[in-house]
């Protein structure tokens, strides 16, 4: 049965789903394996910023965005981590929690995306 409601329960399910693909993706699997040396630090503050950008409040405290700066993040790597999350956002949640958890997924994207790329000045191609 799918989940109608968003809960941090629920949230902790979603990430350890994702990553558990992300990690395995030919593509993203090498960049997060360079990154991550401590899986369940990282799958806590991972949930932690989900439930904050779902649920509210302060439960995350951190810049995602410079986490990402100098990780190897290329363009088509953001599409890829959609297609991920999307897939694992369906396993588990009903449509309309689902349509909000990609929405949400897809802002963040586009923001981390447009802000990597101004960082990495005009030679990064846009895709």
């Amino acid at each position: 049965m799918l989940i109608e409601t968003i809960d941090e329960a629920a949230l902790s399910d979603l990430v350890q789903r994702f990553y558990a693909r992300a990690r395995q993706d030919a593509l993203l699997g090498p960049v997060f394996e360079r990154a991550i040396q401590d899986w369940p630090p990282h799958i806590a503050t991972i949930t932690s910023f989900w439930a904050q950008a779902m649920l509210g409040g302060d439960r995350y405290r951190g810049n995602a965005f410079a986490k990402h700066m100098g990780k190897g993040i290329e363009p088509q790597m953001f599409e890829r981590w959609l297609t991920l999350w999307r897939q694992s956002v369906h396993e588990i949640f009903a449509e309309a929690a689902a349509t909000r958890l990609i929405d949400r997924a897809e802002l963040i994207g586009r923001s981390l995306h447009s802000g990597l790329l101004f960082a990495r000045g005009p030679t990064w191609p846009d895709n």
